[in-house]
């Protein structure tokens, strides 16, 4: 990265680190996408029980990632003020805090996930689809959590490229994994839905060994020595999570909202359940563009601010707010022209297919209140005004989102589909707040 000036040398420079980090969101997204549609041919029993496990998972997963992107705005303004010397120790301390969490979260994992299946009372097919994924990603947990801690690090660098191969390779791994643990190719047990999960965990370690070569082999990691042991840092470790605690607690409240409402629905059959998980997935696929948009936002306005520019940090983050709208726009369109398409990716059979088009349309409301909002979140993450994203995210969420979601659902008779109504609710309240925030921070 580099500070430019003008409009046209701006676009590029923002371009060049978010459409590397779009592509690789994608490939995550992608990955799940694959998961999902090969399950749901599978049959709906698989659709339903690894839709089950991903409202459990997601939450846990998104929380961790909150915690490792504490590390990014601390590297880009590092690198912005031009103070590298403290770079190695700040990510062997990262690294080492990933692996501390991930063996806290395998643990209480290991312990709860059994009771938490009892008290949801699934059919048994279901809940034993569903075991068996979450007992195979849990094997992956430590590789994951140091994945995600080491591809923010190369980020933060402005290096997205590099984490783009290493995620892409990752992501044909995973497809691969998919096919042969779900449908049992080759030399390999067909698991159904299950598979998902193995699939998940091993394309993680692959993705996290590919990072650990990075780290020793290419500049400017390898003059950073990184594999160097040195003691804990609480200070450090502090530091960090000052930053990540606010940013995963707000990444959970976001998408425990979802996971709940997707735990809500089951009351209303495996077919619904099957339905509202394919046009979750779809909604995931088109977030990876603000949210692609949002990291890339972080990391030029934690680099800019770093240097004392707040005025070019400004400009990244309605840049990136006006690119993902157009987009937005010309998604929603192709999407309304081709629903019944979209649906068919899912399933084969005519019922799910128009059950799954009826929901659709709600998860493509999702995208404009992300291209407003999920942008200039990222850019207050590059501000480290975490707090505020915590707050909004607990007022917006869990109080407007959930309680509008309740009303339309049992008082105003939406049944599943009022779920849906309050988190688009919830999210364009968020957006609104997110806006106003950035306006006084640069007024002030």
């Amino acid at each position: 990265m580099q500070h430019v000036t003008t409009t046209r040398s701006m676009w590029g420079q923002f371009f060049s680190v978010s459409l590397p980090v779009f592509l690789t969101q994608l490939s995550l997204v992608l990955g799940s996408f694959f998961a999902a549609t090969m399950a749901g041919h599978h049959g709906r029993i698989d659709l339903a029980g690894v839709a089950v496990g991903v409202n459990l998972w997601m939450p846990v997963l998104m929380t961790s990632i909150g915690l490792f992107m504490g590390v990014t705005p601390i590297i880009s303004h590092l690198l912005g003020a031009g103070k590298t010397q403290r770079i190695p120790t700040i990510i062997r301390q990262a690294v080492y805090l990933a692996a501390a969490i991930g063996i806290v979260v395998t643990l209480l994992g290991a312990c709860a996930v059994r009771p938490v299946l009892d008290i949801l009372a699934l059919e048994p097919a279901v809940d034993t689809i569903t075991y068996r994924f979450l007992l195979y990603i849990g094997l992956g947990i430590i590789p994951t959590f140091i994945s995600i801690t080491l591809r923010n690090i190369v980020d933060s660098h402005g290096l997205t490229r590099i984490s783009l191969m290493i995620m892409t390779c990752g992501f044909l791994v995973n497809i691969v994994l998919n096919y042969c643990f779900i449908y049992g190719a080759w030399i390999f047990p067909d698991m159904g839905g299950a598979g998902t999960g193995v699939a998940i965990a091993l394309s993680n370690t692959f993705n996290c060994l590919c990072f650990l070569v990075l780290m020793g082999t290419c500049a400017p990691f390898k003059h950073y020595r990184v594999f160097a042991w040195e003691q804990f840092r609480p200070d450090i470790w502090r530091d960090q999570l000052k930053i990540g605690l606010p940013i995963g607690g707000a990444n959970f409240l976001e998408i425990s909202l979802f996971a709940i409402i997707g735990l809500l629905v089951t009351t209303y059959g495996t077919d619904i359940i099957a339905a509202h998980q394919a046009a979750n997935n779809f909604s995931n696929l088109a977030y990876t563009l603000p949210l692609s948009a949002g990291i890339a936002t972080t990391i030029l306005c934690g680099y800019e601010l770093g240097g004392g520019r707040r005025d070019y940090a400004l400009r990244y983050a309605r840049m990136a707010q006006l690119f993902t709208i157009i987009i937005a726009l010309l998604l929603f369109g192709f999407t309304y022209l081709h629903m019944d398409r979209v649906a068919g990716l899912y399933s084969s059979d005519e019922d799910m297919i128009a059950l799954i088009s009826t929901f659709v349309p709600f998860a493509m409301c999702f995208i404009f209140a992300d291209a407003t909002g999920t942008p200039i979140q990222g850019a207050l993450r590059g501000y480290k005004d975490v707090r505020f994203i915590f707050c909004i995210s607990f007022i917006c969420y869990w109080l407007v989102g959930l309680g509008t979601g309740g009303v339309f659902a049992h008082l105003l008779g939406f049944g599943p589909y009022g779920y849906w109504i309050g988190a688009i609710t919830g999210l364009a309240a968020a957006s609104v707040a997110y806006n106003l925030r950035l306006i006084y921070l640069n007024r002030k």
